[in-house]
């Protein structure tokens, strides 16, 4: 807190805040370096043994100094011994005079103990009007006379505070390995370490992994000898790279059993040629990979590892999203891994013809593993899908970096027979069940024959930002959570001409002004996008169409305008906005979220090639485009409170049975309570009565 003083006037001033004393005089005037020792006189040791430190004052009365626990410290500025602390006024180091100069500035420092005196400051008017007789008075005291204002201080209480139970000393010093002693949060190398038990059999929900290489596929580097079997590869642990702080794929992070991930990150290339075949190499995550089928894989047991077999490769071109799908690729063929020199891909056709390449780059791989569940969860098979590419020297910036994002994914699957209804039909990753749950992908799809579904394997995407800011790049959308993405178009003039016209590779054919990433037909007429169906809650099964929510377009008005003259494209559409409406419904205790209305719009915006000089039409400049989806919370979802109604009864009796008395009926039961229950007790507690007698 802040020290708050009085002037004679009344008016308030702050000091520094309390405790914070500033380090006010310099070290060098002592004359000694801190990194050796203070001289000390060993024939002026003394010995106190006592429980109160020096400098304070014993607050509780008949104790001694010795066995003092209840102190109080009435000088915690005088941090320097043999020497004035500037402004404390309770150093006795420091002169009379310059303990005035301090009072006399208005600087001293806080003390120690907060005052526990009160001080009320009145006008002589005040008082004269309270009490005018003697001795209050306007001259009841000189002070007031001179200040025009009385101040009376009082204390009437006999408390003298609050003291801390001194905990003495521990008995040993054990205590660091007690709950006492350590805190929730402290330094790695300063927590105990924690004993390991060693993984049985049967792997569990977020259980490592064990990867291996095969030492016969390893090359003896440095005179370091291989023996038969396996050694750990990545730490012994299968990793999934992250992202950092920065974006920068992390392979801290671990795969864990029978728990599906996703990760995207950027590799930074600033030498292509030595990063080819390590870095941006796909054997090492997939053809010379071996993963542990139990959590106890041994690196001599030949059955306890078995190899990731590479299902799919797909290439892809470095500058765009065309995709080859090669069903041939040999997963044993080592000259299919990326490699750096003048030999072509073989996978495709290249889209780099330099010498300076690095072919067959990683650019996505997806671990499909396979485990049974007969008593012991253990791996049986391993897949995984590549997606590959070649890297041209010439991709690098200003900064003789190569950006190239790469995608990461897991997924399980069990050789256990599930037995199959409506509802899990089609293996799928649900976002809810049944109501949305905040942060899962929200689920989108296609219509398919029969209506039936497509759904999307990662739910509905926006189109993003590639490394270079191209838009080669789509994220998920998350349920509830508002998210923006955009990237850049480049276009030289003629492109943007032909961009407003509607034609050209960049623009949506017959659509003037529309980018082709908005994947969006007859855009000014009857619009219709390709995923055009939301899941109305998060367990939406593809098979019941019913259960899918269309999504609204709603058309833009007036098309894009080409100005030849100015080279301004008007109107263009640059963003592609997605609107959902959602609820609360079901238990309050309970609720579940669901999607009740979903709209796609567009925004406009003028695309104009700024000329810089006369050579300058070929030059291309960035346009950006956005996409957008919100999510809006429908607040017509009050709850309802409800009572069922009374059950049937079990006979049949005639209507005015209970006459002359008067019986609620089922819709105002809730209302206020009946009489009925006591009337049949007491003619039942009759009829017994009337037997017995």
């Amino acid at each position: 807190m802040a020290l708050m003083r009085r002037g004679v006037n009344g008016e308030e001033t702050e000091d520094e805040e309390w405790p914070f004393f500033p380090m006010r005089i310099a070290a060098s005037m002592y004359n000694y370096d801190d990194s050796t020792y203070l001289t000390v006189d060993a024939n002026r040791a003394y010995t106190l043994s006592r429980k109160m430190p020096p400098s304070c004052t014993c607050r509780k009365t008949g104790d001694t100094d010795d066995e003092c626990t209840m102190f109080e410290c009435t000088c915690i500025c005088d941090l320097t011994a043999g020497a004035c602390d500037y402004n404390c006024c309770c150093d006795d180091d420091c002169t009379q005079d310059e303990k005035e100069r301090f009072e006399n500035l208005n600087d001293c420092l806080p003390e120690g103990p907060v005052d526990d005196e009160i001080t009320k400051c009145y006008t002589t008017k005040q008082v004269d009007k309270i009490n005018a007789k003697f001795p209050m008075t306007a001259k009841g005291t000189a002070k007031s006379s001179v200040d025009r204002a009385l101040c009376v201080r009082y204390d009437n209480s006999d408390l003298r505070g609050e003291f801390f139970d001194d905990p003495g000393y521990p008995d040993s010093l054990d205590i660091f390995d007690e709950s006492q002693g350590q805190k929730n949060y402290d330094y790695p190398f300063w927590i105990e370490d924690e004993e390991i038990y060693s993984s049985d059999q049967s792997f569990d929900a977020g259980d490592f992994i064990p990867a291996a290489f095969a030492v016969t596929d390893l090359s003896s580097g440095g005179g370091i000898p291989l023996s038969d079997g396996y050694i750990d590869a990545f730490q012994g642990i299968l990793p999934l790279p992250v992202p950092n702080n920065n974006g920068i794929c992390s392979e801290a992070a671990s795969v864990k059993f029978a728990t599906p991930q996703s990760s995207t990150c950027i590799r930074l290339i600033q030498n292509l040629e030595a990063e080819c075949a390590s870095t941006l190499g796909s054997f090492r995550w997939s053809a010379s990979l071996y993963l542990g089928t139990n959590g106890a894989a041994s690196s001599s047991g030949s059955t306890d590892w078995i190899p990731v077999t590479i299902r799919s490769v797909k290439y892809t071109n470095f500058y765009d999203t065309t995709q080859t799908e090669h069903e041939t690729f040999n997963d044993a063929d080592v000259d299919c891994d990326a490699t750096y020199g003048t030999s072509t891909s073989c996978l495709g056709t290249s889209s780099a013809t330099a010498n300076e390449t690095c072919f067959n780059a990683l650019v996505a791989v997806h671990y499909d593993i396979v485990h049974q569940s007969d008593g012991i969860n253990s791996i049986v098979e391993a897949f995984a899908d590549l997606l590959l590419t070649d890297i041209p020297q010439s991709a690098n910036n200003d900064d003789n970096i190569i950006i190239i994002r790469q995608y990461y994914s897991v997924g399980f699957r069990s050789q256990a027979a599930i037995a199959r209804s409506q509802a899990n039909i089609v293996n799928r990753t649900r976002s809810g069940n049944p109501g949305y749950l905040f942060g899962r992908p929200l689920l989108a799809g296609a219509n398919g024959n029969n209506d039936v579904i497509r759904p999307l394997a990662d739910g509905l995407q926006l189109v993003a930002a590639s490394g270079h800011g191209d838009c080669h790049d789509t994220i998920s959308v998350p349920f509830g959570a508002d998210t923006r993405t955009g990237c850049i178009l480049r276009l030289n003039r003629t492109e943007l001409r032909d961009f407003c016209n509607g034609v050209g590779d960049y623009s949506s054919t017959g659509d003037p002004g529309v980018p082709r990433y908005f994947n969006v037909s007859d855009i000014f007429g009857n619009p219709t996008i390709y995923d055009e169906y939301i899941g109305i809650f998060g367990n939406a099964d593809p098979l019941d169409i019913s259960q899918w929510l269309q999504i609204t377009v709603k058309a833009p008005q007036n098309t894009a305008v080409w100005r030849e003259r100015t080279g301004v494209c008007e109107s263009a559409i640059t963003s592609m906005n997605f609107r959902f409406l959602w609820s609360y419904v079901g238990a309050k205790d309970n609720p579940q979220p669901k999607i009740v209305a979903a709209r796609l719009d567009f925004s406009k915006e003028d695309f104009a090639f700024t000329l810089s000089s006369t050579s300058a039409l070929s030059q291309k400049i960035s346009f950006p485009i956005t996409f957008t989806a919100t999510f809006i919370h429908y607040d017509e979802d009050a709850a309802q409170p409800y009572t069922p109604p009374a059950p049937p009864m079990a006979v049949s009796v005639p209507y005015d049975v209970w006459y002359p008395f008067k019986v609620e009926s089922a819709a105002t039961r809730g209302s206020r309570p009946t009489t009925l229950p006591f009337i049949i007790a007491a003619l039942l507690l009759a009829s017994f009565w009337f037997v017995s007698v």
